[in-house]
């Protein structure tokens, strides 16, 4: 597991900051289509993007996600 800067996993890392608006809408309920046209990136990528998050925060589920990412402060 990435290690944040002071030396937490529960602290964000650099990818993390990056996509922080990504999980923002994520949160908020916005398609992946929607989040990709937002973002101006394909589809594809924001899924990957969705699943490396999902794998960094050990969540099966995008839910899992969600509730990760606020426990953990990335939100």
């Amino acid at each position: 597991m990435p290690v944040g800067p002071q030396g937490s996993p529960d602290q964000p890392t650099t990818a993390l900051v990056r996509d922080s608006s990504l999980l923002d809408a994520l949160v908020a309920g916005v398609a992946d289509k929607a989040i990709a046209s937002q973002m101006g990136l394909s589809r594809r990528t924001v899924q990957r993007r969705i699943q490396s998050l999902m794998t960094r925060a050990g969540a099966g589920t995008r839910m899992q996600l969600a509730w990760q990412a606020a426990r953990r402060g990335w939100l």
